[in-house]
């Protein structure tokens, strides 16, 4: 049977459930380590990454590694004991890729075009992600909220993002003019580093056995 095949039914119980294996990678990791983020059945669906008793990230360095930890954890949210029940004997894929450490040489490398801050959003929402779910990650919302990371932000929300969304629900194709990006790129990299260091040190590395 072909990969497709295999993680088709994967790929749709994640969605079903809002459980999802991300791919991480950074300078510190530099092999993907495999995360769990999930929706959270709470009355505000909260976006969470899946943590252990400290608070700590769970990750591990294969899916199949991160699959049977899971299935020996006591204290799993409610919805993954159907989710693991469903998904045995299935081939698990990835659903999302954060690689900080490609994103990290891109902005060395001066290259902070739309591709790249796409890239910083996408790592900046899982970082907040991580930061808001728990009281005791407040300490990291400032990193988060870092004027000069918003900068890039909203740039690429106000600059691309939205209007792409506005002029494709219109069904309208509009070209316009972008102002340059004003930014420190050198101090761009190093909030950057910062926010993966903070991220890295909150992750549970579990060993088989």
């Amino acid at each position: 049977m072909s990969q497709s095949h295999n993680t088709e039914p994967f790929e749709a119980l994640s969605q079903e459930y809002l459980i999802f294996v991300i791919s991480y990678t950074s300078p510190r990791w530099p092999n993907p380590l495999f995360l769990i983020w999930y929706t959270d059945t709470d009355e505000d669906s909260t976006d969470r990454l899946l943590t252990d008793q400290a608070g700590n990230m769970i990750a591990t360095e294969s899916i199949p590694e991160l699959i049977s930890t899971l299935q020996v954890q006591l204290t799993l949210p409610e919805q993954f004991i159907a989710w693991l029940t469903r998904i045995e004997g299935l081939e698990p894929s990835v659903a999302i890729i954060y690689d900080t450490q490609a994103l990290a040489a891109l902005i060395a490398n001066k290259k902070v075009d739309l591709s790249t801050l796409e890239r910083l959003v996408d790592w900046r929402n899982l970082f907040g992600d991580f930061a808001y779910q728990d009281e005791q990650n407040s300490y990291l919302l400032p990193y988060h909220d870092d004027p000069l990371l918003k900068q890039a932000s909203d740039y690429y929300y106000n600059y691309d993002f939205w209007p792409r969304y506005n002029t494709k629900s219109k069904g309208q194709t509009v070209r316009w003019r972008r102002p340059p990006l004003e930014i420190d790129i050198a101090l761009l990299l190093e909030k950057l580093l910062v926010t993966i260091d903070q991220f890295d040190a909150r992750i549970n590395l579990v060993k088989p056995g």
